[in-house]
């Protein structure tokens, strides 16, 4: 006779998950990032179509790689660039270029606040939605034409 599994067991009394709950944070700030692929635009502008199969393998995916060591907290505090402003965060969809905002209307998509902007290298960004500690990829933006930002 073989021994049932029994299902895993969530501690009953994570005092730094209620901590940040109750400061109002993320509770999912601590945790790495998962990747979600259903939601990517293969066929837009910045559709994944577009990007070569050689940019893919030796430049977004080690980069997104590297960030599933991270958590949302450290991915989100990372800074440089020319305005020495964060890598990674969150943009509203109101300051997304006008094409950016009609594309999100034909995904059946603009109900969103905002996006998030993870910087692959320079110019470069990956732009999804994140819920939770899940991140939805959905374009490739290898010129950061989907947020313009003033004097670039």
């Amino acid at each position: 006779m073989t021994a049932r599994k029994q299902p895993r067991r969530r501690p009953e009394h994570d005092p730094d998950r209620n901590a940040r709950i109750r400061r109002g944070g993320d509770p999912e700030t601590g945790r790495t990032p998962v990747w979600g692929l259903r939601r990517m635009d293969m066929d837009g502008a910045w559709g994944w179509r577009r990007v070569e199969s050689e940019r893919w393998w030796n430049r977004i995916l080690p980069v997104l790689q590297n960030f599933e060591s991270m958590t949302w907290a450290e991915l989100m505090s990372g800074s440089g660039g020319r305005s020495a402003g964060t890598n990674n965060h969150p943009v509203p969809v109101g300051g997304l270029s006008r094409k950016a905002r009609k594309r999100l209307g034909e995904l059946r998509q603009d109900d969103l606040d905002e996006l998030f902007s993870l910087r692959i290298a320079g110019k470069e960004r990956v732009y999804g939605i994140r819920d939770g500690r899940t991140f939805h990829l959905l374009w490739y933006d290898p010129n950061h034409d989907v947020y313009p930002v003033k004097g670039r």
